[in-house]
């Protein structure tokens, strides 16, 4: 029988090997390669990749879903919005900037007192993919801050404007305890040329149970198509909750499509 002898030096570098394999796959485990946002954060990183919210998994029985507004330029429809919204029993979540609600105090106390989520979507409405991390910290917390002065309250969803990230803003935003929220369905109420009957169209035929759907206010359909977009989507079944009520808060992961899961 053969007898292989291993000098110091040869078992030196096969330790130094092990304990880097070994150190590697714990910080997998461990560190949101395969577990994201274990207490604070909306991220998980997939593939590489750190990627928001832009749904969340839920059974086919639990039809909750979330209509979001993104308010940045004017605010004479919202009254006609918080209508529609009490009328189905529907909780939204309003992505306001910093300036929209410095601009617009009043308006947003009165969505916050009809029970809906104010949420942030940056100061002023940079794309944060252009800003250092500085700028990117300065932009969500100068629109937490104008948030808490009307409210009261501590804000922890995030929305970047044009729904812009790159991993330093997604890792930013969690690095500051908020959740980054996407959707998964886009109205396109913003573009001049879609009419009202092709919004409604693409909300129908995209929204399944755990949606985040995208709309915006001061558009010229959103106010009068909403009616009849909840009246269908509550004769189906649909609960409207706010991203707070909808996503999960820790022991999730994020899959390669935006979607929210627990980890299990």
């Amino acid at each position: 029988m053969k007898i292989v002898t291993l000098n110091a030096k040869t078992l030196i570098i096969a330790a130094v090997a092990f304990v880097t394999v070994f150190c590697i796959l714990m910080i997998a485990v461990s560190g949101g390669v395969f577990n994201g946002g274990e207490t604070t954060g909306a991220s998980g990183r997939v593939g590489g990749k750190e990627l928001p919210i832009y749904r969340v998994k839920t059974s086919e029985s639990d039809k909750r879903i979330s209509i979001t507004f993104d308010n940045a330029w004017g605010a004479d429809d919202i009254p006609s919005i918080l209508a529609t919204l009490k009328k189905y029993n529907a909780k939204a979540t309003f992505f306001v900037l910093g300036t929209w609600a410095e601009k617009f105090p009043e308006i947003v106390k009165q969505i916050y007192d009809e029970g809906h989520e104010i949420a942030n979507h940056s100061y002023a409405h940079y794309k944060p993919t252009k800003l250092s991390e500085q700028g990117i910290k300065d932009e969500i917390s100068k629109c937490n801050a104008a948030i808490k002065n009307v409210t009261g309250k501590e804000c922890k969803i995030y929305r970047a404007p044009y729904g812009d990230y790159n991993d330093l803003v997604v890792k930013t935003a969690e690095q500051m305890g908020m959740y980054m929220i996407q959707w998964d369905v886009d109205s396109l109420d913003w573009k001049d040329e879609m009419s009202a009957d092709a919004i409604y169209q693409r909300v129908i035929e995209r929204v399944r149970p755990g949606s985040i759907v995208l709309f915006h206010n001061d558009t010229n359909h959103t106010q009068d198509i909403l009616p009849k977009i909840l009246e269908k989507l509550y004769s189906d079944g649909y609960q409207f909750v706010t991203i707070s009520e909808l996503i999960y808060k820790d022991g999730y992961i994020i899959d390669n499509n935006g979607e929210q899961q627990i980890n299990q």
